[in-house]
């Protein structure tokens, strides 16, 4: 997930393949945490970039539960078994799933993401903007991203006649 400097909104970004340039593009203005895969561009580009703070993926993470259960068996195993369940649940994604998918995924996070930062249930903004956004003008969309959402009982000049 990367952080909107500007609007101060987050965003998650999926791209196929390991292609340096679009990451590379991306970040060289974003300063906070990164989740990253282990690939070794974050690190490059956290060495270049002292505002950028990668944060290791699940199979990093694993790695140091695993290594953990000499210190703490009981909550190291825990951690491992929950881990597993996630890796499974990916595994049916990866099976029924395309690179199409995987990027409408990022924008629906991006969204729900939205929602959180700004205190907006996403349950409720959802459904308000698939039923409102046929009939709203595409000039004013922008009205209904999270940051700038009002439901519809609160906007009776948007409620469909």
């Amino acid at each position: 997930m990367v952080f909107d400097p500007v609007n101060k909104l987050p965003f998650f970004f999926y791209q196929t393949g390991r292609d340096h340039r679009s990451p590379k593009k991306l970040l060289k203005h974003f300063a906070d945490v990164l989740q990253c895969d282990g690939s070794s561009l974050y690190e490059t580009l956290s060495a270049k970039l002292d505002a950028l703070a990668p944060m290791n993926c699940l199979a990093h993470i694993s790695r140091e539960f695993f290594d953990a259960q000499g210190n703490d068996a009981e909550r190291a195993t825990t951690a491992l078994k929950l881990i597993k369940l996630l890796y499974e649940v990916e595994e049916k994604a990866r099976n029924l799933g395309s690179h199409e998918a995987a990027q409408r995924t990022a924008m629906l996070y991006t969204f729900f993401a939205a929602c959180k930062h700004h205190g907006i249930d996403p349950e409720g903004w959802l459904p308000d903007v698939l039923n409102r956004i046929n009939d709203h003008k595409v000039s004013r969309l922008e009205e209904l991203m999270p940051q700038n959402w009002k439901p519809a009982t609160e906007n009776k000049s948007e409620v469909p006649k």
